[in-house]
């Protein structure tokens, strides 16, 4: 089996180059365009500069002359040419806009795809645990924004840089000084930007949590999934509070930064405007001796007017590239995280028709971050065909168990077998495929009530009659024909014309999606707790014909389901307290009878 790499650090893996070169693979004629164009639009500035010194200089030039309007032509061509110069120079914005919006909206979309898939691949694990959810939101908030910025900016360093290369060849040619002094001027603010650009970065890192807990205390004020005890108990007033509180925290702080920022940013630009003004005061005075030509105190003007906003803006590039590589890794970080799960580098294939069923080896687990044990030296067998009943009290362990057979996390110690080979020597997206599992927390696709049911074998075209047969063996069949466009019908609220079912209705859907996927071992977690009575007797009393000859692990609280099962397992604290028949259990057990008895009398 291949093992794991740990997590480099972010920082070793160098964002901005990882993200441009993915804009070369995933976007290449896109990239390439954009980038010819601002080549062009970097030339633009330089050759407008010298049209202004040959205007000038023509103009003068013609005056000096005994009959001015000689020299009248050269002076109208060369403003022709400065004001076709100045349409593209101002056209061009738009077309750079185009441009970038074509790189960036697919990117963006290649981004979030690649975050999609690294979300179903990395482990159930992950999503367990709060440093991954903070890693997600991290990812998530710089996948929106952050590809779309450093387009925009790596597109601007690049033509500003350009254009400054070339203002700074046509001042140096005017005097030597100019160039370096231009390049002093801007010197302060870079360093402040590039410190503030750390700072930022480190701030928001280390305000992710507090950046969730008000994200989700704004979800649960406008979501529908808390919406009815939010009325019931009056806690509208609370979270509203706890909301306001939280964004104030972060806002204080944020703006604190930011006044930090100001102050030291006023100090440097008052530092760069004194270098500006003294520059002109040097020019102005060549110009008067005679040392420079009026067209070339005119480019020297504009040049450094122009050259200190370029050289302004190429060190806040720098800056920004900085910071956005420093952000970045939030998204790389995502990225590059291992799954939880080990894949062999050769898997076994998976059995068409499982013969000898799961095995379950002494198998103990515990969570990630978590010293006690959910479940400890658990051993039993599944064979085909069989019906196994899982019962215990809440925390018991029984999800738990559920999860490990179906590889969403893999045993601590122990193993578990299928055929009698190690789960871990099979591809898990080829194993899981031999399960339908419902869980008791299960999904509510807001999506049609037959795509509800298709899900359960997605990526198949699935025959209608399969459809309806699993709604019929569900108990779902008689509503869904009372719904306003039957199976077509969506269900839910957050789409127009839904309509949302009862907790019942939805578990049933929930056993049809599960019985429409052509499994061999079907997993149910108290597949009837959200069923009336009938609607559970009705569900029980056709099980095994439902279930159609499938190896069934069914955990439950309720009698009934209980004695349809060829054997029951009876968990406490995570460990195996009985094991056999219904008819054993029941007849050798005394304290076996009085745990039925409460789930019963509790149901």
């Amino acid at each position: 089996m291949t093992s794991r790499r740990s997590n480099a650090n972010p920082s070793s893996h160098r964002p901005i180059s990882r993200m441009l070169g993915l804009l070369m693979v995933y976007a290449p004629r896109q990239s390439i365009l954009y980038l010819v164009f601002s080549i062009f639009r970097g030339i633009l500035p330089l050759i407008q500069l010298v049209l202004f010194k040959w205007i000038v200089d023509s103009i003068v030039l013609a005056v000096e002359m005994p009959d001015p309007t000689v020299g009248l032509p050269a002076v109208m061509g060369y403003v022709i040419a400065a004001g076709v110069t100045y349409w593209l120079l101002v056209s061009s914005t738009t077309v750079d806009n185009w441009l970038r919006q074509l790189l960036v909206q697919r990117f963006t979309d290649h981004l979030q795809d690649k975050i999609h898939r690294k979300s179903i691949t990395v482990g159930l694990a992950y999503y367990e645990n709060s440093e991954f959810r903070d890693s997600l939101h991290r990812a998530q908030r710089e996948a929106l924004t952050r590809p779309a910025r450093l387009i925009q900016e790596a597109g601007s360093l690049f033509q500003n840089t350009i254009s400054l290369i070339g203002v700074a060849g046509l001042l140096i040619n005017v005097h030597w000084l100019l160039g370096p002094a231009l390049v002093l001027a801007s010197l302060p603010d870079v360093f402040l930007r590039l410190h503030f650009s750390r700072r930022w970065y480190k701030w928001e890192r280390s305000r992710t949590q507090e950046e969730r807990r008000a994200r989700y205390s704004s979800w649960v004020l406008t979501s529908t999934y808390y919406a009815k005890e939010l009325l019931l108990y009056g806690l509208g007033d609370l979270f509203s509070e706890r909301f306001r509180e939280q964004r104030q925290k972060l806002r204080e702080e944020k703006l604190d930064l930011v006044s930090r920022q100001s102050k030291f940013e006023l100090v440097a630009k008052l530092f760069s405007a004194s270098v500006i003004l003294g520059l002109y005061a040097f020019v102005s005075w060549h110009a008067v001796v005679g040392s420079i030509t009026l067209g070339a105190l005119v480019l020297v003007i504009h040049g450094l007017a122009r050259g200190g906003s370029m050289l302004q803006r190429v060190l806040a590039g720098i800056a920004a590239m900085y910071q956005n590589n420093l952000f970045l890794s939030n998204l790389f970080e995502f990225i590059d995280r291992e799954s939880s799960l080990s894949t062999p580098a050769k898997p076994a294939p998976i059995p068409y028709r499982i013969t000898k069923g799961l095995t379950v080896e002494n198998v103990s687990f515990r969570y990630p971050n978590r010293s006690d044990w959910a479940l400890r030296d658990v051993s039993f067998e599944l064979k085909p065909s069989e019906v196994l009943a899982v019962i215990g009290t809440n925390g018991s362990g029984k999800t738990t168990l559920v999860k490990l057979l179906t590889r969403l996390y893999d045993p601590t110690e122990g193993r578990i077998t299928l055929d009698g080979r190690d789960l871990r020597d099979y591809d898990p997206d080829e194993l899981r495929r031999l399960y339908s599992v419902i869980f008791q927390d299960f999904a509510r696709f807001h999506s049609s009530v037959r795509e509800n049911i298709e899900l359960g074998d997605a990526g198949r075209e699935l025959r209608f009659d399969r459809i309806e047969q699993a709604a019929k063996d569900a108990g779902v069949e008689d509503y869904v024909q009372q719904l306003p466009q039957g199976y077509q019908t969506m269900l839910g609220t957050w789409f127009k014309d839904s309509v949302d079912l009862s907790e019942g209705e939805w578990q049933r859907l929930a056993l049809a999606r599960a019985l429409v996927r052509p499994s061999q071992i079907v997993m149910l977690d108290e597949p009837s707790s959200s069923l009336d009575v009938k609607s559970e007797y009705a569900l029980v009393s056709r099980l095994r014909q439902v279930l159609n000859d499938r190896a069934a692990i069914l955990i439950s609280h309720r009698l009934s389901t209980i004695n349809s099962a060829d054997h029951l397992l009876v968990l406490d604290h995570g460990q195996v307290t009985n094991y056999g028949t219904p008819d054993e259990l029941l007849a050798g057990d005394d304290s076996f009878a009085e745990l039925l008895d409460s789930h019963h009398s509790a149901t």
